[in-house]
């Protein structure tokens, strides 16, 4: 975590570091655990979720699960149901959520930034867009791109 971490955010990266390096270490754990969970995500998409206290808060994490073979194009499942919704790329859901600093890593790590995904407008329509498209329509320019 950086400087600005709200107090809640260093200890939560700390524990969910320790925790994945407990999980890391175990002889029959498989980094191809990219498969989606019961959730509909994998940890490679958690870190760049909405609904973290800051943008990146997960940096460390996203890191450190990408330096021990976690597949930055894991690709997002999602089920049919009234409560089901697409769900983004990880490089997509990082840059739609303003976590500029885990896309850059993503990117580094391989992330395709040619793929297309259904990314909802505000209107509530759904185009197919790659990442540097969304970029175009959100107005800001990470780091990675310019």
């Amino acid at each position: 975590g950086g400087r600005d971490d709200p107090p809640a955010t260093k200890p939560m990266v700390k524990k969910y570091e320790r925790i994945c390096n407990t999980l890391l270490q175990h002889p029959d754990f498989d980094c191809n655990a990219n498969v989606s969970t019961l959730l509909l995500t994998s940890p490679v998409l958690q870190c760049v979720r909405t609904d973290l206290e800051r943008a990146d808060a997960l940096l460390p994490l996203l890191k450190l699960l990408l330096g021990r073979g976690f597949d930055p194009n894991v690709e997002p499942r999602t089920t049919d149901g009234p409560n089901s919704a697409p769900l983004l790329p990880a490089l997509h859901m990082a840059v739609s959520n303003g976590h500029f600093k885990c896309a850059a890593v993503l990117v580094e790590a391989g992330a395709d930034t040619d793929v297309k995904a259904a990314v909802v407008s505000p209107g509530g329509d759904s185009t197919p867009l790659t990442v540097l498209e969304l970029v175009d329509q959100i107005g800001e320019k990470p780091r990675f791109i310019q």
